[in-house]
């Protein structure tokens, strides 16, 4: 991690650590959990717009747009608190047939993914399960990692996804959201493992299968059972998600 960040990761770390803090107190409930993410993600939002003004007045520009899916095919990495919260806007807005739909999806592309090596993870271009007619349709309550991916060069997205095992090609994104983003999450972390609630980083796809077809996951993991089964990587493996999560091999 570049020296310059090293402050403005833990600055973000604790702002993350102090709103869990603030919102969960003593007792980490699933109502609480769910109004943590709500509020960091409004937070994170607010922070990217701003990001965006002092891009555009320094013409440069986040080359992203609506129907842009490049990125959309890549591996994504989410936390428990994340599956909980698109879960209860899948339940709200998705009718039967499509929960049917998105289920089959999401148990194909984990099948698909499950017993490969993180090399293999992170090169594979299934198509995101929540992927539809080239849009995200959880677009309000997207992980974390969707939100704080802006690309400067629509053209490097383009190129990552064509060679994606390349250490030239990656995409070319704005290193202060990845920060933002992962430290918050980090922060908030750190404090539900102070509660004893293991917080392990899963694919999208596991994760999802695993919540979508196991009643009251939620309420089992915050007391303290293992429902999410973390995957078996080798610590350089976990070394090389991080830096695949911070854009690093491209940097």
């Amino acid at each position: 991690m570049a020296d310059n960040y090293n402050e403005i990761d833990n600055v973000f770390f604790n702002d993350g650590y102090q709103l869990a803090e603030n919102i969960l107190k003593d007792f980490v409930s699933p109502g609480g959990l769910l109004h943590l993410t709500e509020t960091l993600y409004a937070n994170i939002d607010d922070l990217l717009e701003v990001f965006e003004t002092r891009i555009k007045q320094e013409n440069q520009i986040i080359d992203c747009k609506k129907v842009c899916h490049w990125c959309c095919t890549q591996a994504v990495f989410i936390n428990p608190r994340e599956t909980q919260y698109i879960t209860e806007y899948i339940k709200s807005k998705f009718e039967a047939k499509e929960l049917s739909v998105l289920k089959s999806k999401v148990s194909s592309k984990d099948l698909n993914t499950k017993n490969m090596s993180l090399k293999n993870v992170l090169a594979n271009k299934d198509d995101c399960p929540f992927l539809k007619e080239k849009t995200c349709s959880i677009y309000p309550v997207r992980p974390m990692a969707c939100r704080i991916y802006l690309s400067m060069n629509l053209e490097s997205c383009k190129d990552f996804f064509k060679h994606p095992e390349s250490k030239t090609d990656y995409a070319k994104l704005y290193s202060f959201p990845l920060h933002a983003g992962r430290m918050l999450s980090e922060g908030i972390a750190a404090f539900l493992r102070e509660k004893k609630i293991d917080v392990p980083v899963l694919s999208l796809e596991s994760a999802m299968n695993h919540i979508l077809n196991t009643e009251n996951a939620i309420e089992s993991w915050l007391s303290g059972e293992v429902m999410f089964p973390a995957p078996d990587y080798s610590d350089k493996e976990y070394e090389d998600l991080k830096k695949y999560e911070m854009n690093e091999f491209g940097s």
